[in-house]
């Protein structure tokens, strides 16, 4: 994988160690019937993938769109780590520093590309 486009060390760091790229949605949008659920209330967050999307031991970096409150990237991350997977950390295009979401991501490194 050649990640010279990336600018980075730390985003670098990441990529070389990703073993698998995880579907993962909110709101039962997955296609067919999603095995696994992650539902928590603390963060009023809901994920959900297919059962055999993550082995144990794989290395995951989480992709998604936006960063707002943190609840759904959390709950992806518990869900991801009842598969004995690792989560190496979350990549997102826009975070909503504000909203403060990375704090409830305290031990998985966050990235954003645009940050407001």
């Amino acid at each position: 994988m050649s990640l010279s486009s990336v600018q980075s060390k730390e985003y670098t760091d990441v990529l070389r160690q990703v073993t698998a790229v995880v579907q993962q949605h909110q709101e039962r949008l997955i296609p067919g019937a999603p095995q696994l659920n992650m539902c928590d209330l603390a963060v009023m967050a809901e994920a959900e993938m297919q059962e055999d999307a993550v082995s144990a031991g794989q290395k995951i970096l989480i992709i998604d769109d936006l960063l707002a409150t943190g609840g759904t990237l959390y709950a992806a991350c518990e869900l991801i780590k009842q598969q004995k997977a690792e989560v190496l950390g979350c990549l997102v295009v826009v975070e909503l520093k504000y909203l403060n979401g990375s704090d409830k991501l305290k031990q998985t490194p966050v990235f954003s590309l645009i940050q407001y």
